[in-house]
């Protein structure tokens, strides 16, 4: 029998054992969240092993030499140390990033952003692990105490349960970024947010878009979440990804304004046929840049560009008599009152007066590439298309844009606000750089 020829079937067989049989050795790292005492559990080191794939390839070969087909090999395996233990790692853990928002007076919405918070605080994510915004929260219900608030559904502003929890995928994102930490999965906003700079949000919902992100660190990473006193604060606990003097910070510029949507028209029967009278002015759109900028010890060595977002205004309502009869005013009836959330309630967009469906705004990575720290984006969400105008419609009101909001980090001051669903990245907290 011809056993030449076999060297490289013997190192797939070897290479076979030391799959099923290799353990990676374990680092001291957290392990979990002690909720009652509100602090991080650490657990100690773990040894590993590592099948001796030179000596077993050689042994094999040996045993096929002599034609000992029936030859019982015992393979070696050797003990892997890990790099540090448990005390060790309870010296190199810290905080290492932070960010904050701000939320606004409603008390049903920061009531979700509370328990958004309390939702994700604690939670541990292991090296290589996958963390989904949608998944840990779950569905934002009653049961859980969730109240309703405004929040964008198929582009309308709906009174929803939950509403407001983006701002906690927001300032997560902003937090996840600025901690080397890579982001998988984000999406934007339709209409400009007001806690954070344009550009640089992470809009979720339930059941449609999430935000996720990866541990791609060497030890388990800590989420702490929280709110008090109209802020909403996350902050990741951790051995430092990025190298010592080395900081990650988003900055958004806004390139352009865009064109309002075609109006919107309501019937007023008291003015005359012909007659239009502006009852909404409508907002301009917005077209973002929003570049990854990487500093090192205070000096700047990169800034490329991370993804572009473009924003939609908000349409104009227009009244007009079109049915030939006219009314006096105190021959009509007072219109219904058109149920409007509170300031902020939408997700970082204020409407008066409801608003007309629209497709969410896409925030799109530059050169269509996959995005850095920032995020990749979906290719169902990719691209840099500007707001399309519509035929004019009948009976729709439209919001009106919300007073800017402040972020809390290097005290920067958010565009005006709208409720929707698209891509956005956040001020600099460090030096103040993110304001556009």
């Amino acid at each position: 029998m011809d056993i030449s020829g076999l060297d490289e079937a013997v190192a797939a067989q070897a290479a076979a054992v030391a799959q099923l049989w290799d353990k990676a050795a374990k680092n001291g790292s957290i392990s979990e969240f002690d909720k009652t005492a509100g602090t991080f559990v650490f657990a100690g080191e773990e040894v590993g092993k590592a099948v001796d794939q030179e000596k077993l390839i050689q042994d094999i070969l040996a045993a096929l030499k002599k034609k000992e087909f029936d030859a019982s090999i015992e393979a070696s395996v050797q003990d892997i140390q890990p790099e540090f233990g448990e005390s060790t790692a309870k010296e190199r853990y810290k905080t290492i990033s932070t960010f904050s928002t701000k939320t606004t007076a409603n008390k049903d919405r920061n009531t979700n952003v509370r328990l958004a918070c309390e939702a994700i605080n604690g939670y541990v994510l292991k090296p290589g692990e996958e963390f989904s915004f949608n998944d840990v929260v779950g569905k934002r219900t009653e049961e859980k105490g969730y109240k309703a608030a405004g929040a964008y559904s198929n582009g309308e502003v709906v009174q929803e349960i939950g509403g407001g929890v983006c701002q906690v995928s927001t300032t997560l994102y902003n937090t996840v970024l600025r901690a080397g930490l890579k982001t998988t999965v984000r999406r934007s906003h339709t209409y400009e947010p007001s806690y954070v700079t344009p550009g640089q949000d992470a809009t979720v919902s339930f059941g449609g878009p999430d935000y996720k992100f990866m541990n791609n660190s060497d030890t388990a990473i800590g989420i702490r979440a929280s709110y008090a006193d109209q802020v909403c604060t996350v902050a990741i606990y951790g051995i430092p990804i990025l190298e010592e003097g080395v900081k990650y910070d988003l900055r958004s510029t806004k390139i352009k304004d865009t064109d309002p949507p075609a109006p919107t028209y309501e019937e007023d029967l008291t003015l005359q046929p012909g007659e239009e009278k502006v009852k909404s002015k409508g907002s301009q759109g917005s077209y973002w840049e929003t570049r990854l900028v990487i500093t090192k010890d205070g000096e700047e060595i990169s800034k490329e560009v991370d993804h572009n977002t473009t924003y939609k205004g908000h349409a104009p309502v227009l009244l007009r008599n079109t049915s030939g009869v006219v009314m006096l005013p105190e021959e009509t009836s007072a219109p219904a009152e058109t149920v409007v959330p509170s300031e902020g309630a939408a997700d970082g967009i204020v409407p008066t007066q409801g608003s007309t469906p629209q497709d969410p705004a896409e925030s799109s990575p530059a050169g269509n590439r996959e995005q850095g720290p920032g995020g990749t984006m979906p290719s169902s969400a990719a691209g840099n298309t500007a707001p399309t105008t519509a035929a004019p419609t009948t009976a729709a009101v439209t919001p009106s844009v919300e007073s800017p909001g402040t972020v809390i980090p290097g005290g920067v001051e958010a565009g005006p606000g709208g409720p929707g669903e698209g891509n956005m990245v956040a001020p600099n907290p460090l030096t103040g750089a993110g304001a556009p």
